[in-house]
């Protein structure tokens, strides 16, 4: 049930966002959301003795500031259908939809050490350029590679690091 309330109000947010042409700055602030709504938030939105009026204007207090009305009213939709216990799960569903739509491929990519961001640039037109659609990385810094970067991308692992290289040596001088 969380899976399919989630992806209804994802996919709505979603067409709101193509409407207002505002995918971009929908997708930033759903992820904002969702880093900064801890499950004690989360309780306190939900909690059965709170009204849903006090609800709302704590919701006003928090993102006044920072959401446009659109959607601050959002946020007060999921308070009065009492599904704002499901923020979390419409993030993640809104952040797939807006991948699927654009036809994003996300990758992940280990370095032993941290890439500067001309490295970085050339690695993404590499991999766009290899793979013919946008690619989005997210970079993590494992110190056991030694050297070298591992990129996972959908279901294919490629493995350029020193780790690697080491083991296909010794199983080159085994045979």
């Amino acid at each position: 049930m969380v899976d399919a309330v989630a992806k209804a109000y994802a996919m709505a947010l979603f067409e709101i966002a193509q409407d207002n042409d505002k995918c971009d700055e929908y997708r930033l602030i759903m992820r904002d959301i969702k880093k900064t709504s801890d499950e004690k938030f989360i309780q306190l939105l939900c909690h059965p003795k709170i009204s849903k009026q006090e609800k709302k204007a704590c919701i006003d207090k928090v993102y006044e500031d920072y959401l446009d009305p659109v959607l601050i009213h959002f946020l007060k939709v999921l308070i009065d259908k009492n599904r704002f216990r499901y923020i979390h799960a419409i993030c993640d569903e809104f952040d797939q939809i807006y991948i699927d739509h654009f036809n994003i491929i996300q990758a992940m990519v280990y370095s032993a050490g941290e890439l500067n961001e001309d490295e970085k640039s050339r690695l993404k037109k590499k991999l766009e350029k290899k793979y013919k659609c946008s690619i989005e990385c997210e970079y993590k810094i494992d110190p056991s590679l030694l050297a070298g970067i591992k990129v996972i991308i959908q279901d294919e692992v490629l493995d350029n690091t020193a780790v690697n290289r080491l083991k296909k040596m010794k199983a080159a001088s085994i045979r």
